[in-house]
């Protein structure tokens, strides 16, 4: 059985990870970051387990940053609750390229995401170029909301389930983003799912057919049929219309209905690391 090394510093928690994982792989416990890291670049883990803040209540962001310099391939799974203080690291965090997953505590099972971790099949995560495009042109009634979907419309989770993650009602939501001048709910979620699309062709080289495969959107038809509703270009336009820098554009402006949105780039700090892919 496969070991994962875990940073989750309340005896509580442990025991759930340990109960979640019993069948998938053995845990093995730290209690500091450094212990941690040293586990990854000693090759004795397959995967790693952090809670947003370390043994210190410190983010784990320097941390994931020494690891993605040290064990760039070793997966990390983020185990923790998801509120607004919770962003500010979140976005701290989450590194574009990194095989990073968010895992909701006490509101998703920690297994299924450890399974695909230890095999290896956690793409890249387009959340982070997510979170830093839309926080900023959200009031921060929405920033919850939105981070849940950043993280998991690529999961196919319904909108009652974001919505109920994020502590609201659905129909509290669409009064929410309707004073905001945002679409429903179900479009926002509906082009972040375009979006991963987008990501996964252009950033990590997937086909249509293999994000099909991988995000289970049914019929081989219907990556093209996402694109074409809610961004208005097909898999084979992309790279004419610019990739993903211009998908992104297109459902900035879609989305938030406000067209006086220029094109806008990632950060230099969120651009350095998308290139680094």
């Amino acid at each position: 059985m496969a070991t994962v090394g875990a940073l989750v510093r309340d005896y509580a928690t442990q025991d759930s990870v340990a109960l979640q994982l019993a069948r998938v792989a053995d845990v093995r416990f730290v209690d500091s970051a450094a212990a941690l890291i040293q586990l990854a670049v000693e090759r004795r883990v397959g995967a790693l387990i952090t809670e947003l803040t370390d043994e210190s209540g410190r983010s784990v962001a320097p941390m994931v940053m020494e690891l993605l310099a040290r064990a760039p391939s070793l997966p990390i799974v983020l185990y923790d609750i998801l509120n607004r203080p919770a962003i500010d690291r979140l976005t701290e965090i989450l590194v574009p390229g990194l095989r990073i997953e968010f895992v909701l505590r006490d509101a998703e099972p920690l297994g299924t995401t450890m399974r695909r971790a230890l095999a290896a099949a956690l793409p890249p995560s387009v959340a982070p170029v997510l979170l830093e495009r839309f926080l900023p042109l959200a009031p921060t009634s929405l920033h919850v909301f939105l981070a849940v979907a950043a993280l998991k419309a690529p999961s196919g989770r319904s909108l009652e389930h974001l919505a109920h993650w994020s502590g609201i009602t659905r129909r509290t939501l669409a009064r929410r983003l309707a004073a905001a001048g945002w679409q429903p709910p179900s479009a926002v979620l509906q082009t972040f799912r375009a979006l991963d699309a987008v990501w996964l062709m252009t950033v990590d080289g997937r086909t249509a057919r293999r994000v099909q495969e991988l995000r289970d959107l049914g019929s081989p038809s219907s990556v093209g049929r996402l694109l074409r509703r809610y961004l208005g270009i097909a898999p084979l336009e992309l790279r004419d219309v610019g990739g993903f820098a211009a998908a992104l554009d297109i459902a900035a402006h879609a989305i938030t209905g406000n067209h006086t949105i220029g094109p806008r780039h990632p950060s230099p700090r969120l651009q350095s690391r998308v290139d680094h892919v």
